[in-house]
């Protein structure tokens, strides 16, 4: 018969370190890694540009004694016709409006009266476009190729850059602005 030996704490000989099995921790923290990036909010980083006023020591009487005079124009979008307001900032106000159809001839009287308009007053360069909730896609995007796009045969239309410096326009009116957007 053999004896069994019953091995003591003090009998056993040491071996090395203890291994750890981490695996369950790795699982873990790719748990936890997967739920974080899931359930982070990313933050876009966006810039906009700003120009602030110059401060300058000299006053500016030139600008303070002569009054500036613009005109505004306002196209209001209905069912079935385009009504183009046109008014300037001081007196006399002069205001007129003009009712124009949506359909390929209204569309081109409005785009040869926004020409006029453009070219007897060049520092114009924004139309505020209203609409009603009724309006379709097509009558809008006609009345806003109208208002944004130079065809052929139109003058060319010279606007100055960030450096003062004169350059031809692709556009008619630079702005547009939808004045009603609906939410």
């Amino acid at each position: 018969m053999s004896r069994r030996k019953k091995i003591t704490d003090k009998q056993v000989k040491y071996k090395g370190p203890p291994s750890l099995n981490i695996m369950p921790f790795i699982d873990i923290f790719s748990i936890l890694n997967t739920f974080l990036l899931m359930s982070a909010t990313f933050v876009n980083i966006g810039i906009i540009q700003v120009q602030i006023p110059f401060l300058s020591s000299a006053p500016a009487k030139e600008e303070k004694d002569k009054p500036t005079r613009t005109m505004s124009l306002k196209v209001n979008v209905d069912k079935a016709k385009a009504i183009l307001t046109s008014s300037w900032s001081s007196a006399p106000i002069d205001q007129k409006v003009e009712p124009f159809t949506i359909d390929e001839s209204g569309m081109e009287a409005l785009h040869k009266r926004l020409v006029k308009y453009r070219t007897e007053v060049p520092k114009t360069d924004k139309v505020t476009v209203f609409s009603d909730d009724d309006v379709t896609f097509e009558n809008l995007t006609a009345v806003l190729d109208s208002i944004k796009s130079l065809r052929p045969g139109d003058p060319k239309i010279y606007t100055k850059d960030k450096d003062g410096l004169e350059k031809s326009s692709v556009y008619l009116y630079e702005k547009v602005v939808l004045g009603s957007i609906m939410l």
